[in-house]
């Protein structure tokens, strides 16, 4: 081989591995997201929307979708302390607030609100009496509400909305509630109370 083959050679190769870092070291973060930048496996901080460069070949990006998210209809079942089983409906509109909590203080966050949000709601609604849940669903809207955002912020979510959409009483004291209309009048607006008659009742 001639040395200016040799030279062409070397200079084909050299060219392609600075493209191949070139096009490596190019990250874009899609809008309504957030990279979260990694060098050697380790975080070394957060890159907003847009194109960025980073180190070749050491970098890693994980994009993080910050964007707001809506469990519509999280179904809830417990009973209640004078004993009627009842299924709560809950609406929850929240959206990733610290990406870096997000990704490295829980595996999914997503998942893990859907859990604690069925056991909170559980926990809250259990605590009370029929009439009081069915009457008082703001009460346990805020009260959801404010464990959730205290709860999930260690794990970068900020939870910015809480809404009971619907309440399924089943048993007798359902057929009760159903013929009086006042604590329909006094529920939020958007908010039901579904009456379902249990077995073997008449």
């Amino acid at each position: 081989m001639s040395l200016s083959a040799a030279l062409l050679t070397v200079s084909v190769v050299f060219l392609l591995v600075l493209l191949i870092m070139l096009a490596s070291s190019i990250v874009k973060v899609p809008l309504g997201h957030v990279g979260i930048y990694e060098k050697l496996g380790h975080p070394v901080g957060t890159l907003p929307p847009g194109v960025h460069l980073v180190a070749p070949f050491i970098s890693k990006v994980y994009f993080i979708d910050t964007t707001e998210k809506t469990i519509e209809d999280l179904q809830c079942e417990c009973i209640l302390t004078d004993n009627t089983p009842v299924r709560v409906a809950v609406k929850i509109r929240y959206r990733v607030g610290d990406p870096m909590k997000a990704k490295y203080e829980v595996e999914d966050p997503h998942l893990a609100l859907n859990k604690f949000a069925g056991v909170i709601t559980r926990a809250i609604v259990g605590g009370m009496e029929t009439e009081e849940a069915v009457m008082k669903v703001h009460k346990l809207n805020r009260k959801i509400m404010e464990v959730l955002k205290e709860e999930c912020t260690k794990w970068g979510i900020d939870v910015e909305e809480v809404r009971i959409r619907e309440i399924e009483i089943i048993g007798q004291v359902a057929e009760r509630l159903a013929k009086d209309h006042e604590y329909r009048r006094r529920l939020p607006r958007g908010a039901r109370v579904v009456v379902v008659r249990g077995r073997g009742e008449n």
